[in-house]
């Protein structure tokens, strides 16, 4: 954990840190979900830009769900999702889980995310710029 800059969840929200191993290579990943409120993607990306955190990319979203099928038992979830948002492009990402089976989802970047959903990031070291 980063003293400096340590991951606080946001009112309401959840927070886990895991390390995915991917293509041989440990990775951390910072998993954020709201298990009692939909959420926005405006809300979620402010929060993680408070946290220097920047959304993982639909490739890092989609290897997680190639690398990691039993993730939804690390989370604690039989029927989850995560999501990884582009501010850019205004696009969403995802993979679901029920139990170990997956399906890749495109939910809508300015829709209200349901409960299952966790969000993922990364830490970042330069400014954040979206």
């Amino acid at each position: 954990m980063n003293i400096q800059n340590p991951i606080i969840a946001p009112a309401e929200g959840r927070i886990r840190i895991l390390t995915i191993p991917m293509n041989g290579m440990p990775r951390e990943f910072i998993f954020l979900n709201f298990p009692d409120r939909y959420s926005g993607s405006a809300s979620v990306l402010a929060w993680s830009r408070e946290h220097q955190l920047r959304p993982i990319g639909p490739v890092a979203c989609f290897e997680i769900g190639e690398c990691a099928p039993e993730l939804y038992r690390d989370l604690g979830m039989d029927f989850m999702a995560i999501v990884s948002l582009d501010p850019e492009a205004r696009k969403a990402y995802g993979v679901s889980w029920k139990l170990s089976e997956r399906t890749v989802i495109l939910p809508d970047f300015d829709g209200a995310f349901s409960t299952d959903a966790w969000f993922v990031f990364q830490r970042i070291t330069a400014p954040l710029h979206f």
